[in-house]
């Protein structure tokens, strides 16, 4: 399993592909397709932000172990910062995370933050320990079944109330999206609009659905609460956050 987080994703106009097509030579949009792949998994990162007068080069974050050293081993995951001034994203990956000695489980989880990184990373910190809390009282019952809706609803509410509770969330906030990883299922809970996607031979399989304003049932709740989605510069909570949920600052607006 791979999860990636990217702020300020680059895109390509109509006349940039066409112009990558010539000069690689290709002549099906399979061709085209992979010679895109390559030169994303081979050239050098070359988006520049500026910072104080100056150019330099993205950020990137990849696998490292205690130790600052590359770490090649599976799972991997890596995060581009963008031309942000700080890296708003965070990413956990817990392998063996909680293991109920006939089951063992994996823990991955994404954080998009906004107005800043404090709760992302605290979310990074904290959230797959609530969750493991959470499930660990779940397994002292007699049939060990889980209950993930209601785990993941608890687990969620609690970070919510942390992070507000400790001052963390006035302006600042994060998405998250969680999956919980064993042999026989998945479970997976998203807040905002963060995605989760499975890939299953060579096919790409929906396993979230973004929380956002123009979403019927979402701008329904946000106006039951005394908000509004405002058209500015596409649909934004208060004309603000184009996500309609989030740990910490959204639930302040919407």
């Amino acid at each position: 399993m791979m999860m990636n987080s990217l702020d300020d994703h680059g895109t390509f106009s109509l006349s940039s592909l066409t112009t990558c097509r010539q000069i690689a030579g290709c002549s099906s949009m399979l061709d085209v397709t992979a010679a895109r792949r390559r030169r994303s998994e081979f050239r050098p990162l070359k988006l520049l932000s500026n910072e104080d007068g100056g150019f330099r080069k993205s950020e990137r974050y990849e696998n490292l172990d205690n130790h600052g050293n590359r770490d090649d081993d599976f799972p991997h995951h890596s995060s581009v910062i963008g031309r942000r001034r700080e890296m708003e994203d965070a990413v956990r990956v817990e392998v063996g995370f909680l293991n109920d000695n006939s089951r063992e489980f994996d823990f991955y989880g994404v954080y998009d933050g906004h107005g800043g990184s404090r709760v992302s990373f605290e979310c990074c910190e904290r959230l797959h320990r609530l969750l493991a809390e959470k499930m660990k009282m779940e397994m002292k019952m007699e049939n060990g079944s889980m209950n993930w809706e209601r785990l993941m609803i608890e687990s969620f509410t609690k970070m919510d109330e942390e992070v507000n509770e400790g001052g963390l969330a006035e302006s600042v906030g994060s998405t998250a999206v969680v999956a919980v990883v064993s042999d026989d299922e998945i479970a997976v809970a998203n807040c905002g609009d963060s995605r989760a996607v499975l890939s299953r031979d060579g096919a790409t399989v929906p396993l979230s659905s973004d929380h956002k304003p123009d979403r019927h049932d979402e701008l329904e709740r946000i106006e039951r609460s005394g908000g509004a989605v405002i058209d500015w510069n596409g649909q934004r909570v208060m004309g603000v956050l184009a996500t309609s949920r989030s740990i910490g600052f959204a639930d302040k607006i919407a």
